[in-house]
C-alpha cells in the first residue's frame, strides 16, 4: 500500500479547473461537477485557493506542505502549483499537484515516539542498575546484609525488566520476519496460570491481589508454553499497570465448546472505544491523558496478539473508559496428534 496519494488538476490562465483526477478530488474534496469551475472558491481549504491566487498573481510557480484546517478530516498535504506551456496547441495554465502525505507523517511522528520511548526505557533500569552497583562497591559505608540484599534485589528486578524490554524488541523483528518457532504441544493451562499468577502476586501483594480461577482437573490446550507464558505475563502485567489504584486482578480459564478460554480482568482505568479499534497496532499507546506516568512502549500486545494468532487462538478485549478491561484469549483444545514446530 502506497504512503501517500498523488493527485492532478489542469487549470486554465484563469483559475478555471479544466481535469481532475480521482485521487485530486478525494484529497481536496472536490465534486463530480467541479470542472470549469474556480479552484479558489471550491477548495475547502484555505492555503491552496492562496498558493493558485499567488501562482496566477506572480506568474511563478509555488509549493508549500501544510495540515488542513478545513477539510472533513485533518490531513498533512504538499500542494505545488507550476505553470505549463504547450508549444503544439498554445495551451497554458497551470498544474496544480497535491500530494497526500498524512500516513507518511504519521509513520515519522510513530517513529520519533517510538526512539524516545526506547531510550528513556532502556535508560531507566540502566541508570538503577548503574546506581545501586556503584552504592555497593562503596568503600567508605558498610552495608548491612539487610540493605545489600535490597540492593542487589533491585539490581535483579531491573535487569529482568531490561531483559524483556530487549527481548520484546527482538521477538518484533522475529515475529514480523517469519523468523519465531512455535514448540506446539498439549499442555495444561492451569500450570502456566499458576506458575504467572504466584509469582506476580508476590510482586503486587502491597498494591494489588493477583487471583486465579480455574475448575477441577486440567484444562488442555495446544499451544507454545514459552509463548502462552509470554502472553498471560504480559495481560497480566498490564492489568496491575493499568491500574494504579489497585484492586483485584482476576485471572480465570474455563472450557469453552472447542477452545480454552483465559480471561484477565482488572478494575483499572479502561480503554476507550477509539483506543480499542488501535490496541494491538505496534507501537500504539492510548490516550496520554489516561494513561501519564505509565511505561511502556507500545509492542506487548502487538506481539501478544502475533503470538496468539501463531498459535491458531483469537484476543479480544472488552472495556469501558474508567470501568476496567478484561482481555480474553481463545486457545485450541489438545492436538491429539503430539507436537510440532512450526514458525509464526
Amino acid at each position: 500500500m502506497a504512503l501517500f496519494l498523488d493527485g492532478v488538476l489542469l487549470l486554465n490562465q484563469g483559475g478555471l479547473i479544466l481535469f481532475a483526477d480521482q485521487a485530486a478530488c478525494e484529497i481536496l474534496e472536490l465534486q463530480a461537477d467541479c470542472l470549469r469551475q474556480p479552484l479558489t472558491e471550491l477548495g475547502p481549504e484555505p492555503v491552496i485557493g492562496t498558493l493558485v491566487t499567488a501562482a496566477l498573481a506572480q506568474r511563478a510557480s509555488q509549493e508549500r506542505e501544510f495540515v488542513t484546517t478545513g477539510l472533513s478530516q485533518q490531513r498533512t498535504l504538499l500542494v505545488s502549483v507550476e505553470p505549463y506551456d504547450l508549444a503544439d496547441s498554445g495551451a497554458t495554465g497551470w498544474i496544480v499537484l497535491a500530494r497526500d502525505l498524512t500516513s507518511i507523517r504519521r509513520l515519522e511522528t510513530i517513529e520519533r515516539d517510538f526512539i524516545t520511548n526506547v531510550s528513556h526505557e532502556l535508560r531507566t533500569p540502566l541508570t538503577s542498575i548503574y546506581g545501586f552497583a556503584e552504592t555497593l562497591l562503596r568503600q567508605d559505608v558498610a552495608f548491612g546484609e539487610a540493605e545489600r540484599r535490597t540492593f542487589l534485589g533491585y539490581i535483579a528486578s531491573e535487569s529482568e525488566r531490561l531483559t524483556r524490554l530487549v527481548d520484546g524488541l527482538l521477538s518484533v523483528t522475529r515475529l514480523e520476519a517469519g523468523g519465531v518457532e512455535l514448540a506446539l504441544e498439549d499442555i495444561d493451562v492451569g500450570d502456566v496460570l499458576r506458575e504467572i499468577v504466584v509469582r506476580q502476586a508476590e510482586r503486587a501483594k502491597d498494591s494489588h491481589r493477583v487471583e486465579l480461577h480455574l475448575p477441577a482437573g486440567p484444562l488442555v490446550a495446544a499451544a507454545d508454553r514459552d509463548k502462552l507464558r509470554q502472553v498471560v505475563l504480559n495481560l497480566v502485567d498490564n492489568a496491575i499497570k493499568y491500574s494504579p489504584d489497585g484492586g483485584s486482578i482476576d485471572v480465570t480459564a474455563t472450557r469453552q465448546l472447542d477452545m480454552v478460554e483465559i480471561r484477565v480482568r482488572d478494575h483499572g482505568i479502561g480503554i476507550s472505544a477509539a483506543d480499542q479499534r488501535n490496541l494491538f497496532r505496534k507501537f500504539f499507546r492510548a490516550d496520554a491523558r489516561m494513561t501519564r506516568g505509565i511505561r511502556g512502549i507500545g509492542l506487548g500486545l502487538y506481539l501478544t496478539r502475533g503470538f496468539v494468532t501463531a498459535m491458531g487462538g483469537r484476543i479480544r478485549v472488552e472495556s469501558e473508559a474508567g470501568n476496567g478491561s478484561t482481555f480474553i484469549v481463545d486457545l485450541p483444545l489438545r492436538r491429539g496428534t503430539g507436537g510440532g514446530v512450526r514458525a509464526a
